[in-house]
C-alpha cells in the first residue's frame, strides 16, 4: 500500500440530458485536503452513465503517477463493477472500463473506488456543480449547431 502522504482523493460526478445526448463531467482531486486540480468536460451522444465512467478516467489522467486515488462516486454500478460484483453489458462501458483500468496500471496508481451519495460533502455538491455546467455547454454547442444547420 502507498503511503499517506501519496493519497490523493478525488470526487467525480456526470450529468446528462437523456432527450438530447448532452453530457458533462467533472472531477476534483485534493491531496492533504487540499484542492490541487480540477478537469471536467462534455460530449454529445452519451449519456449519464458514460459521464459517470469518464469523469473517473480522466481524474486517473491528471493525477501523479504512483500515488494511491482514493476515487468517491455517486454512481453505484461503477463501485459495483470495481469490486467485482456487477457486470457491464454495455460495449461503450466495457471499452471505458477497460481503458480507465489500463490507464490506472500503467501510471501505477492504486485505485480504490468509494460509493458516496450525491450532495453529502462540499465535494461532491461542488463537482456535481461542475457536471452540471459541463453538460450546459454541450447544450449550448448542440443549440448551435441546430441554428447553424
Amino acid at each position: 500500500m502507498k503511503d499517506a502522504e501519496a493519497t490523493w482523493v478525488v470526487y467525480t460526478d456526470g450529468s446528462a440530458d437523456p432527450q438530447t445526448g448532452a453530457t458533462g463531467w467533472a472531477a476534483v482531486a485534493l491531496k492533504n485536503g487540499r484542492l490541487r486540480l480540477e478537469v471536467q468536460g462534455w460530449e454529445i451522444g452519451r449519456d449519464s452513465a458514460w459521464a459517470e465512467f469518464r469523469a473517473v478516467r480522466e481524474a486517473l489522467s491528471a493525477v501523479p503517477g504512483g500515488v494511491r486515488v482514493v476515487v468517491h462516486t455517486d454512481h453505484f454500478a461503477l463501485v459495483e463493477v470495481f469490486r467485482g460484483k456487477g457486470r457491464l453489458r454495455r460495449p461503450d462501458l466495457r471499452a471505458l472500463w477497460d481503458d480507465l483500468r489500463s490507464e490506472a496500471a500503467r501510471r501505477g496508481l492504486e485505485l480504490d473506488l468509494r460509493y458516496r451519495r450525491r450532495q453529502k460533502t462540499l465535494w461532491s455538491r461542488w463537482v456535481h456543480r461542475q457536471a452540471n455546467g459541463a453538460r450546459q455547454r454541450a447544450l449550448s454547442a448542440l443549440a448551435m449547431v441546430s441554428k447553424a444547420a
